[in-house]
């Protein structure tokens, strides 16, 4: 109950939702590993919460996302906690091998959309984001090739990684 006066003031509610969830997680750990009882005390355990989730090898950008939640909810300011650096180039937005399951992996198999699939498969970039792109929209700044997506998922703008610059610049 008292945190969830603090994440009510959150205006976005996936973000509150969002920090729902990864309280909820963060409170059934502490209860867990340390049989706390109160909302004060799960408090202390914040760093030792970000060390476990670093043991159990999740990303530096999802501890960071973990770690957010549960320090807004306690007011702990999250220059305090110490977390992994993240980086964008560990950043895959869905550039994982196709499943059976998935759609793509018979478009892959299509000659027809070949070409198509093996960009999305190396950028990451959705169908309806793939549609907008223009030649314009491969950047490379500080050393660094990003694709801009404009109107991404949640009509924000963004840009993406290029992990592999020499196959995708063809493209463009």
């Amino acid at each position: 109950d008292e945190c969830n006066e603090v994440l009510n003031q959150i205006p976005h509610n996936l973000t509150k939702k969002n920090y729902k969830q990864i309280v909820r997680r963060y409170v059934d750990y502490c209860r867990r590993e340390f049989d706390v009882q109160t909302f004060e005390e799960c408090k202390s355990y914040i760093q030792t919460y970000c060390d476990y989730l670093q043991k159990q090898n999740y990303a530096a950008s999802t501890i960071h996302t973990y770690i957010s939640g549960v320090c807004k909810c306690w007011g702990v300011p999250l220059k305090l906690i110490d977390k992994p650096i993240r980086h964008i180039s560990q950043y895959t937005k869905g550039r994982t091998k196709y499943k059976e399951r998935y759609r793509s992996c018979e478009d892959l198999q299509n000659e027809r959309w070949h070409e198509l699939v093996e960009f999305q498969s190396i950028t990451g970039i959705r169908r309806a984001e793939l549609a907008r792109l223009t030649g314009k929209d491969l950047v490379f700044k500080d050393g660094i090739y990003n694709i801009f997506i404009k109107n991404g998922k949640g009509g924000k703008d963004s840009f993406v990684y290029v992990h592999e610059p020499e196959k995708i610049k063809p493209y463009f």
